[in-house]
């Protein structure tokens, strides 16, 4: 009997290209059935599938079996962890679990809008989604800034004593583990 088989990688985010590499193998008695090119189905596990041809080798010249394999990608709109396979002629492959992740978000509030020479700002920071480890930066406004890492998602507040006058915009940035950043 042929064998299907699937991989690909682990984990990706939601929004981004997902692909797998679907490959047949198959003996000399079943040479008719799968030379030179089979259409297979990519199940997603999200409801939906992909066709894809898959070029086998040639089953002239005495050939005493088979195989080829092709890609096929997804983009996959929520996150969660879904079960990936893919079928030829009624032959399952295996199933591979693929773990899509949200993209990272930061968000940053501060206690006080206007603050005098000398006096201290609490900024707190909220980061969510993504995967750890987190690289968390506030910058001040006053070109300096805090960073830090951070091993999970959640909030922490962050205090900064300006030492001049003036307008400062404060905001904050987070890249998560897989290198994927957001902005507040």
């Amino acid at each position: 009997m042929a064998t299907l088989t699937v991989s690909g990688s682990s984990s990706t985010y939601v929004g981004d290209t997902y692909t797998v590499t679907v490959a047949i193998s198959y003996s000399a008695s079943e040479s008719d059935l799968y030379c030179d090119s089979v259409s297979a189905t990519v199940y997603w596990g999200d409801g939906k599938s992909s066709s894809i041809d898959i070029t086998t080798t040639a089953c002239s010249n005495g050939a005493v079996s088979g195989g080829g394999s092709a890609t096929a990608s997804h983009t996959y709109s929520s996150s969660g962890t879904y079960s990936v396979y893919a079928k030829v002629y009624g032959v399952n492959s295996n199933t591979i679990s693929v773990t899509v992740n949200a993209l990272p978000s930061i968000s940053i509030s501060v206690n006080k809008t206007t603050v005098d020479q000398g006096i201290s700002i609490q900024a707190t920071v909220t980061v969510s989604g993504g995967v750890p480890n987190y690289s968390v930066t506030v910058y001040w406004g006053d070109n300096s800034t805090t960073s830090d890492t951070w091993t999970a998602t959640g909030s922490t507040t962050y205090t900064h004593t300006y030492t001049s006058t003036g307008s400062k915009t404060v905001y904050a940035t987070v890249t998560d583990g897989g290198g994927k950043s957001a902005t507040s």
